[in-house]
């Protein structure tokens, strides 16, 4: 069974997401992104949970944003590796992040923690990830 059906989350049309533009945002060193190239398949953004789709009212304060989760399904080249390469992934986009990684029958989920960054407060910061 899909990862993406046990969850149920409301599906939106699905967004291919081109490794490129994860690199502009990131601008990685230049092993991250060789792990980004090397190790995506494809990326497609699946689902947006916000106040329209799943009715939860949007929250903000001093230190949390949640305006929306973005949830990604991520097809895999490679599996190892994952904890960087999910670290980096979260930390291409502002907005908290599911990310849905399969490679070879495999499914693997992750999700990050993020806080308003203390010194820049339209940027986030990962502070953990699972």
């Amino acid at each position: 069974m899909e990862l993406l059906d046990v969850i149920n989350v409301p599906l939106c049309q699905q967004q291919r997401i081109p490794i490129k533009t994860l690199i502009e945002q990131l601008q990685p060193t230049s092993l991250d992104k060789k792990l980004l190239e090397t190790h995506i398949q494809s990326m497609h953004l699946v689902s947006l949970l916000d106040e329209q789709t799943i009715r939860i009212r949007a929250f903000k304060n001093e230190t949390y944003s949640f305006q929306a989760i973005y949830v990604f399904q991520i097809n895999l080249k490679k599996n190892d590796n994952l904890i960087l390469l999910s670290t980096l992934i979260h930390s291409a986009f502002p907005e908290s992040t599911i990310l849905l990684f399969n490679y070879k029958g495999k499914q693997y989920i992750s999700g990050a923690s993020k806080r308003i960054n203390k010194l820049d407060k339209t940027k986030t910061v990962i502070e953990d990830t699972v």
